[in-house]
């Protein structure tokens, strides 16, 4: 929806612009090309060695890259409207924070991935991932009507002998739900912060889905008409919620790039 911006709407979207100058820079770091392999010494580096080929480095990159795409979505959607005018902008009601789910459950993976500081339960956690991701390649082919070429079973026997070498032997390599990871990302951050950011992953949730207790908790409404038939109102972007929830996702993807560093750095 494009609309004329004045008074505190325009202080908002000036932070929100803000916070989204920072997408270049990130985008630059996700794309010049990864390390062969993590510097010797340190942390991503010894996971490495436990993750067989599904290294512990790559699945960080690969989530902050794609956390970071959806963020360039996002500022694309707001700064790069061809029809506005000026002093105006392009805004909607429910897509953006389809967009700021994908970023947030992104970033929040790379910081779950990376978080404990036991190098046992990051490889855990990589193997966790890598559970979840052949349950849902094999869910995906069977609906496709195809066979993957190993069967599910021999590809779960092989990641239990990658945990038994990496001495997980009788631990869960179950792949959690996105909620957790997104608290337990909030929790890394800051203790006592999980639930806020998990609240946040539940409002992006639900616009997504467009379920009403969401969509209508993101609207500014204009005069209300009432009508012998019901009432009829007109529906806004509200500029202070995509703000702070753009912020706020920001931060998630700030984090976990200051721990990837860390992760790599081998005086850490």
């Amino acid at each position: 929806m494009t609309f004329k911006t004045h008074g505190d709407e325009q202080q908002q979207l000036h932070k929100l612009v803000e916070e989204l100058s920072r997408v270049p820079l990130w985008t630059q770091r996700t794309s010049a090309p990864p390390p062969v392999v993590s510097p010797p010494g340190s942390a991503l580096a010894e996971d490495d060695k436990h993750t067989g080929p599904y290294r512990m480095s790559y699945a960080v990159r690969f989530a902050l890259t794609i956390a970071v795409e959806h963020l360039a979505g996002l500022r694309s959607s707001i700064t790069d409207c061809a029809t506005c005018a000026p002093h105006q902008v392009n805004l909607f009601l429910n897509s953006s924070y389809s967009i700021l789910r994908g970023a947030l459950e992104n970033a929040s993976r790379a910081l779950w991935l990376m978080a404990p500081d036991e190098s046992t339960e990051r490889v855990r956690r990589r193997l966790c991932m890598q559970t979840g991701n052949i349950k849902q390649s094999d869910k995906f082919a069977e609906l496709s009507g195809r066979s993957h070429p190993a069967p599910k079973a021999t590809r779960l026997a092989r990641l239990q002998e990658i945990a038994d070498q990496a001495g997980l032997t009788g631990q869960s390599l179950s792949m959690p739900q996105y909620h957790e990871i997104v608290r337990a990302a909030g929790e890394a951050i800051a203790e006592g912060q999980g639930a806020h950011f998990e609240k946040l992953w539940k409002f992006c949730s639900g616009a997504a889905h467009g379920d009403e207790w969401a969509s209508y908790g993101l609207q500014e409404r204009g005069e209300i008409v009432l009508r012998s038939d019901g009432i009829s109102y007109q529906a806004t972007a509200s500029t202070a919620i995509l703000t702070t929830v753009t912020t706020e996702t920001a931060a998630v993807i700030t984090c976990a790039f200051a721990l990837y560093d860390a992760r790599m750095n081998p005086s850490s």
